[in-house]
């Protein structure tokens, strides 16, 4: 697998099968222990979460329920950006993004039905076909600043990331997406 980092001549990370098998271990038991010793302001803080990107990525070679991996890349996300509450939406029948997977900072599950993602931002994301990252929601377009879900949450930060399937070989020779969903993180006011 790979995921690339930035545009055309950005940073790639390449994840190839161990050559042993799998530990024995309980993956979720590992990320947990590995999530709760991560401290950024330590020295070799961003190594650390390198470390923990890697670690998310054999979650995807697990045997785990599909709920349970998918909980744990969302934590991993979280403690990687430093957000509040991290969300896996996937599309509906009728392609509005629903949310499937909410967690929180201290790798909680949120209830569904309370949370309320940033369509701004999400919308932002599909318009471009890119991944939108908020920082400082202050200095965002002033759609996103003034969207009904920002000023209410007293959102600070917000991210929203799109997932595709890409399909090759069509008549025009040219890559088809489509998409699968969305990971969305977002931090309130402190």
């Amino acid at each position: 697998d790979r995921i690339r980092l930035g545009v055309d001549d950005g940073c790639q990370l390449i994840f190839r099968r161990p050559a042993a098998p799998p530990s024995s271990d309980d993956p979720v038991t590992k990320l947990r222990s590995l999530i709760g010793s991560l401290d950024s302001s330590e020295p070799g803080g961003e190594l650390n979460r390198l470390r923990l990107l890697l670690e998310a990525s054999s979650l995807l070679h697990s045997r785990l329920p599909l709920e349970s991996v998918l909980a744990a890349m969302i934590d991993h996300a979280i403690v990687i950006t430093h957000a509040d509450r991290g969300m896996l939406l996937e599309p509906d029948a009728e392609g509005v993004l629903q949310v499937r997977v909410a967690r929180g900072r201290n790798a909680d599950s949120l209830p569904l039905q309370n949370m309320n993602p940033s369509r701004s931002v999400l919308k932002q994301a599909i318009e471009q076909e890119s991944a939108v990252i908020n920082e400082d929601l202050r200095l965002a377009d002033t759609s996103v600043q003034s969207a009904h879900s920002v000023v209410m949450q007293l959102l600070r930060s917000a991210v929203g990331i799109l997932l595709f399937e890409l399909h090759h070989g069509s008549p025009t020779g040219a890559v088809e997406t489509q998409l699968l969903g969305a990971v969305y993180l977002d931090a309130k006011l402190t």
